[in-house]
């Protein structure tokens, strides 16, 4: 993964489809691809004509965590620091091992604090990729 797209999602304020297009894009470099207004779509490999668009990857929890390489495990922190701030995530990610209880710890793990917990775990699971 690039770091300027992990740096588009860290300036991100909300969902962008446009970046879902561009993570898409980044995650599946091999697909035929065509760009259109909205974003990025992937010709269907199994036809010809039609297209795959990009999962809502900033606005959906499901989608993000569908980012999150195989073998890696985490967690999710709410916080408020003020009562006058919005409430703020951290996305943990670290190697998951079933012997090791503090797999998330360490120097293996990726971090991203978001408004959004979408933003926030496409950004921990980006990172995540890009160590690989």
């Amino acid at each position: 993964m690039a770091n300027e797209l992990i740096a588009k999602l860290e300036a991100a304020t909300g969902p962008d489809r446009a970046l879902d297009g561009e993570i898409f894009k980044a995650c599946y470099p091999n697909r035929d691809w065509l760009e259109f207004a909205d974003g990025w779509c992937a010709r269907d490999p199994d036809d010809g004509c039609a297209f795959d668009v990009a999962p809502k990857y900033s606005a959906s929890i499901d989608a993000a965590l569908t980012l999150v390489p195989e073998g890696w495990g985490g967690s999710i922190h709410f916080s408020e620091d003020r009562p006058d701030c919005e409430l703020h995530c951290t996305v943990s990610l670290g190697r998951s091992y079933p012997t090791n209880a503090n797999a998330y710890a360490g120097k293996s793990g990726k971090d991203a604090t978001r408004a959004s917990v979408a933003l926030a775990i496409c950004i921990a699971a980006l990172r995540a990729k890009d160590s690989q």
